[in-house]
């Protein structure tokens, strides 16, 4: 992604973006950073603030961080936007961020931004594009207050979590004239708007999948469309897209193909020279506005017979443009500078070997790989002082004040982070077991208020975990056997989750054409444990396994199921919890998400009966109550909360409306809570009062969620987790 600035009085549109309009202070103001000695930052209280009654557990990093905006009229404002965590605002030059996602609709595609763009003239005026390939489109959301509440104000397809998503920006506004804003989706064509984003015209451009869009510095009625080629899912299949350059000369009314082969974004330069990405592999500039392209890439180590562009110096994906000279990283986070006048490019240094360590996790080497400039996606040069660039990567964003010499984590708050599971431990107070994506096991010892990573053993997906009940430091978990999105593998840790070690899995099938999501204890015996397996329901494939020696061999327990080819869940996503449960006498209920369906079996039989009560919805997670023989509680997509007091034979709703996950306390009897798709309630008598906690828990669909002394736990599927402390009085719903 590039940004660029100009000088301090014209930018381009897409610099506009991020660095400013016509109307921007001198550069002798004094820089916001600026300091004598170049790695002293300025000094701020920290400003986080709760989101209602909601605090975040501020666990750190995660997702990929797309990008960071500057506002030209206050320059100590930033956003920040992410591909699964929505958008971020902050007062304090990038030193501290919070959500600005609480009043979008309470959809996971809402948080999945691809394109950001603040009005030059107020910091308060935002667009967002947001959306998802996998749903329904979402389009442009429009802010008055900063993001404190969002309209929808065009319905469009975006990919804020897809292919290219690294690429340029698809929202831009025109210098000079912020009020003309062009939008550019996908496959619906470019949008124009003349009001500052209230209302849009479509101005065709239909069938292309776009990268980047921008207006021209030098004619600002001159604007660029890049169109990559692309193949990826869209609209229920697989859909294939031509690439194109185009180019407007009204301001995007009308547009005209200049060439087939086309970059995937460009900057430009303070003569007016185009400089464009072409393939991640090189670098070309244009001084015909786009007609035909030149080699600019001397100096640079890109290579196009290297494929492992993702992290490597052989690909860039990130330039921008500054007063008299260029940027470039490449996606490993090497840096390069180079001057209209020079020939070639100068390297900089490597930005993992020059950072100043924050307290951020992610900001440290794990096996040999820094994860500092991993896949950088954009660089952006502040325009009140040219020294001053930020950078994004997968995991974080950092700064330099001194023109990436060295560089500083500017994470604090973003919490681009997916969670799988929380889970209370029953016999340790404050102890709070966490299971992530990408990063596997976490670990909080003061009730959720900050957590820990622990990597010994642990794999870096960890879906499911749980505590036996009876032994205190025995943990089960499942999580794929190396480095995947998937469940393949049982864990077990008998310190607490200090460390971990592999199951031999003996008796289970290959555990490479399988997943496993769900694990559970036995309450009353410590070496018994059962998990769910995907596909066909048969010995030695699909089906409920358990083990009677903690895990390491397995015997198949179908027998009465419906041959299915799709019974338990394949998939590590999707905001479905645990598929199995077992209560105290050791009757168990199932569920399976994916048929639809809910299976019981009585206390010492081997043989499972389909329940009586009939889904309405899709099953999202099934509880045993730890203080009842055999209570269960599971939770109905669609639906509600159904309570059965006789091991599964019988069922009553005591929740009526969405439920995703159920969870009950294990230390105080009769908590219950559901989490929805737009927040969670609370019950103290098991679902006979219920209130409805704080909606203002950012990213509130389908949390996974937990007990832990007077809290509440809430994990979010792209903005880390969340606790709350339990309200003291009830009401009805």
């Amino acid at each position: 992604m590039r940004f660029q600035l100009l000088s301090l009085c014209a930018f381009t549109a897409s610099a506009m973006l991020l660095l400013g309009a016509s109307s921007v202070p001198a550069l002798s103001q004094k820089p916001a950073l600026a300091n004598s000695n170049p790695n002293k930052y300025k000094p701020v209280s920290d400003p986080m603030p709760k989101y209602g009654a909601w605090h975040s557990c501020r666990i750190g990093g995660g997702g990929y961080v797309q990008n960071i905006v500057l506002c030209p009229s206050n320059r100590h404002v930033a956003y920040a936007y992410v591909d699964v965590g929505g958008a971020y605002r902050s007062n304090d030059d990038g030193l501290h961020w919070y959500m600005i996602n609480g009043s979008l609709p309470a959809r996971l595609s809402c948080y999945e931004v691809r394109s950001l763009s603040v009005d030059p003239r107020n910091d308060r005026n935002i667009l967002m594009a947001v959306g998802s390939q996998w749903s329904a489109p979402e389009g442009v959301f429009s802010s008055s207050n900063g993001g404190k509440t969002w309209r929808n104000v065009l319905v469009a397809p975006f990919f804020g979590n897809g292919p290219m998503r690294d690429a340029g920006v698809l929202l831009t506004r025109q210098p000079g004239n912020p009020n003309i804003v062009l939008a550019a989706s996908v496959n619906a064509g470019v949008y124009r708007s003349t009001n500052n984003g209230a209302t849009w015209a479509n101005c065709g451009l239909p069938g292309l999948f776009p990268t980047s869009i921008s207006f021209d510095v030098k004619q600002p009625t001159r604007a660029y469309l890049c169109a990559s080629p692309m193949t990826a899912w869209f609209d229920g299949g697989n859909k294939t897209w031509p690439g194109s350059f185009f180019s407007s000369e009204n301001s995007g009314k009308t547009w005209s193909k200049l060439s087939a082969d086309t970059p995937s974004e460009t900057v430009q330069q303070a003569d007016g020279a185009l400089i464009g990405i072409f393939n991640g592999t090189a670098v070309r500039e244009s001084l015909d506005h786009g007609v035909t392209w030149a080699n600019y890439g001397q100096g640079l180590p890109l290579d196009p017979t290297d494929k492992n562009g993702s992290i490597s110096d052989t690909h860039t994906s990130a330039i921008a443009s500054g007063p008299g000279f260029s940027v470039l990283s490449t996606t490993a986070g090497t840096f390069y500078r180079r001057s209209p006048d020079r020939s070639r490019w100068t390297k900089i240094g490597k930005a993992g070997n020059n950072i100043i360590r924050g307290n951020w996790w992610g900001a440290r080497n794990t096996g040999g790989w820094s994860h500092v400039g991993a896949a950088v996606g954009s660089v952006i040069i502040d325009p009140f002082n040219p020294a001053h660039w930020y950078f994004t990567d997968w995991y974080a964003a950092y700064q330099s004040v001194d023109s990436g010499l060295h560089w500083k984590p500017c994470i604090d708050g973003i919490e681009s982070t997916v969670i799988h599971t929380v889970v209370e431990d029953p016999n340790i107070p404050d102890v709070v077991h966490l299971g992530m994506a990408d990063n596997g096991y976490f670990r909080s010892n003061d009730g959720g208020q900050t957590f820990s990573q622990i990597t010994l053993g642990t794999p870096d997906n960890m879906k499911d975990i749980s505590v036996s009940p009876v032994t205190p430091n025995l943990l089960y978990a499942v999580g794929p056997s190396g480095y995947d999105w998937r469940a393949n593998q049982v864990y077990v840790s008998h310190d607490n989750g200090n460390t971990w070690s592999k199951s031999s899995m003996t008796g289970l099938p290959d555990m490479s054409l399988y997943n496993c999501n769900s694990i559970t204890t036995d309450p009353a015996n410590t070496s018994k444990v059962y998990i769910t397996v995907s596909g066909p329901v048969a010995p030695d494939k699909g089906g409920p396994y358990s083990s009677t020696d903690g895990g390491d061999t397995w015997s198949w327990i179908g027998s009465g199921l419906p041959k299915s080819d799709g019974f338990f869940r394949s998939d590590i996503f999707g905001g479905v919890g645990r598929e199995i449960a077992v209560a105290k006498d050791g009757s168990s209920v199932i569920i399976s998400h994916d048929s639809q369906q809910m299976w019981r079996s009585a206390a010492g039989s081997s043989i499972w009966q389909q329940c009586t009560l009939k889904l309405i919805g899709q099953p999202g997670s099934i509880v045993a109550d730890p203080f009842s023989i055999n209570r269960f509680f599971v939770a109905v997509h669609g639906d509600g909360v159904y309570r059965s007091n006789d091991a599964g034979e019988n069922w009553t709703k005591v929740y009526n409306g969405d439920a995703a996950y159920v969870t009950e306390d294990s230390r105080h009897q009769g908590r219950l809570a559901v989490s929805t798709g737009d927040g969670i309630a609370y019950s103290p008598d098991n679902g006979s009062v219920w209130t409805q906690l704080d909606n203002n828990l950012p990213a509130r669909v389908d949390c996974p969620i937990c007990f832990v002394g007077n809290r509440l736990i809430a994990g979010t599927a792209g903005s880390g987790a969340f606790w709350i402390n339990l309200p003291v009085s009830t009401k009805r719903r």
